[in-house]
């Protein structure tokens, strides 16, 4: 569906309501400004897993919200990874909710090692996933607005979008090809419905994993995947900004809780089996979708992006040939159209009946 005119005027003055950052302005507003705002404005608690992990969690509620944004974050990665973009969700009046899923961040892991992500199944990331959804962001979103409103605001009320990047996109189209009405809109940002496995066939990989399996490695280190550095290489990295290159990596460097670089054995196979799950299942999905593809993309495998783009139908490609994986860490003329396009997509469906 097309824009109107008076949409896209809406849009436009919610957009110009956005402070953006810089390049040269961007560490120190973080530092400052960016951090006022999540000491006052963003609540974090804890929820349980259904096998008993502790689940860590952020959201902020603004007065009014438009809409709640489920994101859904990438492999490796924590919400401080996400304060710029949940920050400017939050100054275009949409709630946000972040889970660090189990493995990441200050949530419980399944391994000691602190730079090792392992997971048995990504079905226990969608599981998770749901549960916050139905014990947290619902239960938050419908009591604010209740209290707001002056009435007993329901769920089904709700406008619930997703925004996810890399491994959270896959874990997010699971999630719409299970759920097929739960979603307004996502945005999956350079989304990992398949890995890149970087010329090593499909067939090879199967192969280790079942050597791996069968010799008891399923927790150690995978091939491919490597350990925390612990010094900066931002030129091997999916950024083209190196301010929020230093910025996040700096952080990595400042707690043990956000070290996690590389997966287990365990980890890649169940990604593997989850990428076959996500494009059997394509077909399933109604929810409308604008898939942010980067052009020098080296993580996810794009041709996999255009297989599920084509099978789910209601999808739309954005293309950044320039970009590396992470859009959003990208140049200022890259991100600036990368946001006015979420912003657009997104107050679009927030103003649609469903």
């Amino acid at each position: 569906m097309q824009m109107t005119e008076e949409e896209r005027r809406k849009m436009e003055e919610s957009y110009s309501r956005v402070h953006f950052l810089g390049e040269d302005d961007y560490y120190p507003a973080m530092e400052t400004s960016v951090a006022v705002w999540m000491q006052e404005h963003v609540a974090e608690g804890y929820l349980e897993s259904e096998d008993g992990l502790e689940l860590h969690y952020y959201y902020a509620i603004p007065e009014h919200s438009k809409g709640v944004i489920l994101m859904v974050h990438g492999f490796c990665e924590f919400f401080e990874k996400y304060l710029e973009t949940a920050w400017y969700f939050w100054q275009a009046g949409f709630s946000f909710f972040f889970l660090e899923m189990r493995g990441h961040g200050y949530s419980d892991r399944l391994v000691e090692e602190i730079d090792l992500v392992h997971v048995d199944s990504f079905q226990d990331y969608v599981d998770d996933q749901k549960l916050f959804l139905d014990h947290v962001v619902i239960p938050a979103e419908c009591a604010r607005r209740s209290a707001e409103q002056g009435r007993l605001v329901t769920g089904s009320e709700l406008k619930i979008f997703i925004f996810a990047h890399s491994m959270g996109g896959c874990i997010s189209a699971l999630m719409m090809e299970n759920w097929p009405s739960l979603f307004a809109g996502a945005v999956l940002s350079s989304p990992m419905i398949a890995m890149n496995t970087r010329g090593v066939p499909r067939k090879t990989m199967d192969l280790i994993r079942m050597y791996a399996l069968a010799s008891g490695k399923r927790y150690q280190l995978s091939m491919k995947q490597r350990r925390f550095p612990g010094i900066k290489e931002f030129e091997k990295s999916g950024d083209l900004s190196r301010a929020r290159y230093d910025f996040q990596f700096d952080l990595r460097l400042e707690n043990d809780a956000f070290k996690t670089w590389g997966g287990t054995f365990g980890w890649v196979g169940a990604a593997l089996d989850a990428s076959d799950l996500v494009l059997k299942g394509a077909v399933r999905v109604r929810t409308p979708i604008l898939l942010c593809q980067a052009g020098l993309d080296r993580m996810v495998d794009n041709e996999a992006q255009e297989r599920f783009a084509a099978a789910a139908k209601r999808v739309r490609i954005l293309r950044f040939p320039e970009s590396k994986h992470e859009i959003f860490n990208g140049t200022e003329q890259m991100r600036e159209q990368y946001y006015r396009e979420v912003f657009a997509f997104l107050d679009q469906y927030a103003g649609e009946d469903r």
